[in-house]
């Protein structure tokens, strides 16, 4: 197409440089010396007719050569995202450990859902003159307790021996990968 328009913009061009040698011929023979007048603004008007003609052409190359990128690109998206969700597709389930049995019952998913007590999960504490206040029932505590004697909240106090709890039950770690008790991924680190 932008060809098409190049080669318009040059037949124009060409038809006025004609117009304007006979233009000047016909000056020169009638001795009215006017033409030359006309002559030099149909040359002006014939340059700004083809630079026009010549940019539209150069927007609209560009603009199809963006139009191809573009289609080209939501191609190799489809196509990762067909290869995410075929990846999505092909994860399993992580594997249960010797010690606990594998439930894949959606009713005993939930049964063990609702036996996670949120007390057991603990909460970072920090302590103001060697004193603690429980969040969970706001009793004060001596700084160095892990665990409130009234409602049974565990603290993250900086024990050197725990580097991290799972956030969903509590579970003491270290453990490899996802919880071993509820399969949970979130960590609450020591720090």
């Amino acid at each position: 197409m932008n060809n098409k328009i190049r080669s318009v913009a040059q037949l124009i061009l060409i038809l006025e440089i004609i117009a304007l040698i006979f233009l000047v011929i016909f000056s020169i023979c009638t001795h009215d010396y006017s033409g030359f007048l006309y002559a030099i603004l149909l040359v002006f008007f014939a340059w700004i007719n083809y630079v026009i003609l010549d940019g539209l052409a150069e927007i609209l190359d560009n603009t199809i050569r963006t139009l191809n990128d573009l289609h080209r690109c939501s191609g190799m998206l489809d196509k990762l995202d067909a290869k995410i969700t075929q990846s999505k597709n092909n994860i399993k389930s992580p594997k249960a450990t010797s010690n606990e049995k594998e439930t894949t019952n959606l009713e005993d998913n939930q049964k063990r859902e609702l036996k996670v007590d949120k007390k057991h999960i603990p909460v970072k504490v920090f302590p103001s003159n060697n004193v603690i206040t429980c969040p969970t029932c706001e009793k004060k505590l001596p700084a160095s307790e892990l665990e409130c004697t009234s409602c049974g909240q565990r603290f993250i106090n900086g024990q050197k021996s725990v580097p991290y709890w799972c956030g969903k039950c509590g579970a003491e770690g270290p453990f490899e990968g996802a919880c071993q008790n509820c399969g949970s991924s979130i960590k609450i680190f020591n720090y």
